[in-house]
């Protein structure tokens, strides 16, 4: 049989824990031959059980690949033609490696040939390994002339994560499958007419193959998604709860974002506890923000929200319209405590209502106090207003847990956020909130999981004080014991490292209200320590550092204000199994006695 550029290939198979497909290579082998064996032939794949899915093979021709500024990848063909149903994910074939992979199946003499090759396929073969409804195998041969182990492992993995999805039932609803229309309509206009039309492809599709080898890479599995030990997040989605996802038919189907995102993280090694509580609406997220008794690390944002009360749909950048004038109100707060007036609003209610529609009705959730007419004292343009009491509920509430909100979209469609926000003038990231296009976790799991894990490796960062070397949060009791642990050079660490305790200082008095379980994970210590603690640690710190012999007495006397809270504090940290070694209230009593007998 003679293969045209996208041809497709009807396939059902059945996977049983039988044996490995194995094919030998000869001189009249094809991709016919090829194609026979699969539908013949049961691949172990490690399921369990017998089950059955359709998906197409689509054979594709390297020279194709090269020229090919039309070439559809078949998307279209298997969307739109009338043999091919719309919920059929396709296996990609090609018989040379046409990805950016240099592996244990590429040999030295290859790799110049294959760099040659890759450097004039078009960037857009990537969607064949893109998402969910496309995965791709090399077509490759031993020296033996058989199979490839490659090809072999790279069909069983496309066999199980299409085994997986469906009965998650992913390729049945609306959405995946508008992502799967969406992305062949993007291949087959993913080309210019002009001079770039050979070094520019206008829309570049990412591997998830790629995305998947990066979260097993050494340093990402030793972490995992653990970081401190423990997660509270929150999801604002329109599908949520009881709301389940539209199928084909526009019927609810049997999962929810929030079980997808908990589907998807089995997929990794996470090792810390991520506890994902949910929400659909604006309204009920402020809730959820302002509740005192609980703060989120991260906030996983829809681009498209359930109606609110108006019966008026809501959208993912609304809350972040809010959000970023709270934030230039707090900031305006903090530069204008003794002002007479809001320094923000001047307008009156009416003006106001038309210039802010969204905030306006949020400012009830800020101040608690009315004037006579039931408005919020806040709105109110007059000395009535209670600064002090806005700045708290905002820093305290809202703009935390270490005065900052980490928003990630887990929407598909990255283009509409991104412009969307700069239509609205919405930075991504300021001193209060820091935003991440993100990715969808029901099409393109392992680019939302690689996006997940950079979210909270951001999060846990932000809360170090210092960004030499390794970037990681410390707290006091681990940050004293790793300035005293050797005695040959604490004065030359503790001259160094003066300045990181002043940060440690700031950090604990940001924190030291803060109601998130990760900072709580963090530094079990926080709410130990008080003001006369710190003036007397610091004290301390400082004559090690730059003072001399004679002001032993003086390091004495400082250490007596502190040995107690830090005894307590080194309980909180190291729990019911303290250490093997000295903690650093000793290490610290240990070097000032050494240091008072020379």
């Amino acid at each position: 049989m003679k293969h045209r550029q996208g041809d497709c290939f009807k396939t059902t198979a059945w996977f049983t824990n039988n044996y490995l497909v194995a094919l030998d290579k000869t001189n009249s082998f094809t991709i016919d031959m090829f194609i026979d064996e699969i539908n013949k032939s049961n691949i172990y794949i490690g399921i369990n059980s017998a089950s059955s899915i359709d998906f197409l093979l689509a054979y594709h021709r390297v020279d194709y690949l090269i020229d090919g500024s039309y070439y559809d990848f078949c998307q279209r063909k298997a969307f739109t033609g009338p043999d091919y149903g719309p919920s059929r994910p396709i296996i990609h074939l090609t018989f040379l490696d046409c990805m950016d992979r240099i592996g244990e199946h590429v040999t030295d003499d290859e790799i110049k040939d294959s760099f040659n090759l890759k450097c004039q396929l078009r960037r857009y073969r990537h969607v064949m390994e893109s998402s969910i409804w496309n995965y791709y195998v090399p077509i490759l041969f031993d020296d033996n002339g058989n199979i490839s182990n490659f090809t072999i492992e790279q069909f069983k993995y496309a066999l199980s994560e299409i085994t997986r999805n469906d009965s998650v039932g992913l390729y049945n609803l609306m959405t995946a499958v508008e992502y799967a229309e969406l992305q062949g309509r993007l291949v087959e206009q993913s080309y210019l007419i002009g001079n770039h039309n050979e070094g520019v492809s206008p829309f570049v599709f990412h591997s998830e193959r790629e995305d998947k080898e990066l979260l097993e890479q050494e340093e990402i599995k030793r972490v995992g998604f653990d970081f401190g030990k423990d997660w509270n997040m929150l999801l604002l989605d329109d599908c949520t709860g009881d709301k389940k996802m539209q199928d084909l038919n526009k019927n609810c189907s049997n999962i929810n974002k929030e079980e997808i995102i908990r589907k998807d993280l089995e997929r990794i090694d996470v090792s810390g506890n991520i506890t994902i509580e949910s929400v659909n609406n604006i309204k009920n997220a402020f809730s959820k923000l302002y509740d005192e008794k609980k703060q989120y690390s991260i906030i996983l944002l829809d681009y498209l929200l359930d109606f609110n009360e108006s019966k008026q749909r809501e959208y993912g950048y609304h809350l972040l319209e809010i959000i970023d004038i709270l934030s230039k109100l707090l900031e305006q707060l903090n530069t204008s405590e003794n002002s007479d007036h809001s320094p923000i609003i001047d307008k009156t209610l009416e003006e106001q209502e038309k210039m802010y529609p969204y905030i306006f009705n949020i400012y009830k959730y800020i101040a608690k106090d009315t004037d006579t007419d039931g408005n919020p004292l806040l709105i109110v343009c007059d000395e009535r207003i209670l600064y002090n009491d806005v700045k708290k509920k905002l820093t305290n509430n809202l703009f935390g847990p270490n005065d900052q909100l980490y928003f990630m979209f887990t929407s598909p469609y990255w283009a509409a956020i991104y412009e969307r926000l700069h239509e609205e003038q919405i930075s991504l990231n300021n001193k209060y909130y820091q935003i991440s296009i993100g990715a969808c976790p029901t099409n393109t799991p392992y680019l939302f999981l690689y996006n997940l894990h950079d979210m909270m490796r951001m999060r846990y960062e932000s809360l170090s004080i210092t960004d030499e070397g390794e970037a990681r949060p410390m707290c006091l009791v681990e940050f004293l014991e790793e300035l005293f642990c050797n005695d040959s050079s604490i004065h030359t660490r503790c001259v160094k490292k003066f300045d990181d305790l002043l940060r440690l200082r700031t950090l604990y008095n940001k924190i030291k209200d803060d109601n998130d379980v990760l900072i709580e994970s963090l530094f079990p210590d926080k709410e130990e320590y008080r003001n006369h603690f710190w003036e007397h640690l610091q004290n301390l710190i400082y004559l090690i550092a730059f003072g001399d012999i004679r002001q032993v007495p003086e390091m004495k006397e400082e250490y007596t204000f502190i040995s107690d809270r830090l005894k307590k504090a080194e309980g909180k940290v190291y729990g019911e199994n303290p250490k093997d070694h000295k903690g650093p209230s000793v290490l610290i009593s240990d070097y000032i006695t050494t240091l008072s007998k020379l």
